[in-house]
Order: structure tokens, then C-alpha cells, then sequence
């Protein structure tokens, strides 16, 4: 599978997130810092011009990689963010 300069762009993103996120944690100990790292989304978001059967493949691909074995909704997320 072909990978785009934005998916890597954004996969070398998370470890600083996540750390900064761990960072804030400590050094604003009066408040609380939630980081949501919800991982790959069923969205139309990337996939501007790419064939449905593509998307799916890509989809279908993930599955493999990732513990709950399917990818996300948007709505999952948002429900999530909310609770927070």
C-alpha cells in the first residue's frame, strides 16, 4: 500500500502530542489535560478523489494493525471528547 506525505506527516505528529499532553499533565498540575488520540477515522477528510474500493482496501488493511480491529467513527469521537 502507497502512503501519502500527509499520513506520515501526521504519524510523525503523534508521539509529540502525546508528550505534550504528559507535559502539560505535570506542569499545570490545577487543572486537568485530556489528550485524545482516537488513531484512523472513517472519514471523507483524506480521501478526496480516491475511489471508494481504495478506501475500503485501505480500511481493510488497518484492521490488521490496530486492537479493536476496525477503524473509527467520527461520532465515536465526538461522543468520547464530550464525556471528558
Amino acid at each position: 500500500m502507497k502512503r501519502s506525505t500527509f499520513t506520515f506527516a501526521q504519524l510523525m505528529q503523534l508521539p509529540l502530542f502525546e508528550s505534550l499532553g504528559k507535559a502539560l499533565a505535570v506542569g499545570l498540575s490545577m487543572i486537568r489535560v485530556n489528550v485524545v488520540s482516537p488513531g484512523t477515522i472513517r472519514t471523507d477528510f483524506n480521501w478526496e478523489g480516491a475511489e471508494q474500493e481504495k478506501r475500503e482496501k485501505a480500511y481493510e488493511a488497518y484492521k490488521e494493525l490496530c486492537v479493536p480491529g476496525r477503524a473509527g467513527h467520527a461520532e465515536e469521537i465526538g461522543q468520547n471528547v464530550l464525556y471528558l
